[in-house]
């Protein structure tokens, strides 16, 4: 499937889905297929952990169409960057879309410091903290700026140098459960941002 495809797929659905959605559509035959021919998904989505962002229903997709990677405050770590290595050269998914979200309370964390937290935490906190700097501390405009870090990190992996047209970054509301932009890199690798629909 081309990178377009896979990314107007991913726009049609987001305007299929409802805000009242509970589960993605299933069934027993899907779950079966799945498990005896394996997945082929279609998009691999780089997403926080926050309970309210669940891709599959934010673009009203199946079992096996989505490839999900989840940190809180959508940041990727060496594990996550395997991830993502694994769903780009094994699985095939021509999509890589790094989902934020208004809201964040991980960027909420590293906007306001000072509370004492552990290791594990504080060293995902830190991934966060050039964002906050290039903010001035400004939450929403750290989310975004996030959201660009974690593109530019993927397109700074070697497996991935070579295709910045198949990277994406955009920004969820919670409020209004509607895509507020998309992100992409022009031919000059930066990034430039336009309407979601």
């Amino acid at each position: 499937m081309p990178t377009e495809e896979a990314l107007e797929r991913l726009r049609a659905g987001h305007k299929r889905s409802k805000p009242d959605a509970c589960t993605p559509a299933t069934s027993q035959d899907l779950i079966r297929s799945l498990a005896s021919e394996g997945q082929h998904p279609f998009a691999t989505v780089i997403t926080c952990s926050d309970s309210r962002v669940a891709p599959e229903i934010l673009f009203h997709c199946r079992l096996g169409d989505i490839f999900t990677i989840r940190a809180a405050g959508n940041v990727l770590s060496d594990i996550g960057m395997g991830s993502l290595e694994y769903a780009v050269d094994h699985l095939h998914t021509p999509l890589i879309l790094v989902l934020g979200h208004t809201g964040c309370g991980t960027v909420q964390s590293a906007c306001h410091p000072g509370h004492h937290c552990h290791p594990a935490l504080q060293a995902l906190l830190d991934k966060i903290t050039p964002a906050v700097r290039k903010a001035g501390g400004q939450t929403d405009l750290a989310e975004d700026i996030n959201i660009e870090n974690t593109m530019r990190e993927i397109l700074a992996y070697a497996p991935f140098q070579a295709h910045p047209e198949i990277i994406f970054g955009a920004k969820y509301d919670i409020r209004t459960s509607e895509i507020l932009y998309l992100k992409s890199f022009d031919s000059a690798h930066q990034i430039v941002t336009s309407a979601w629909a």
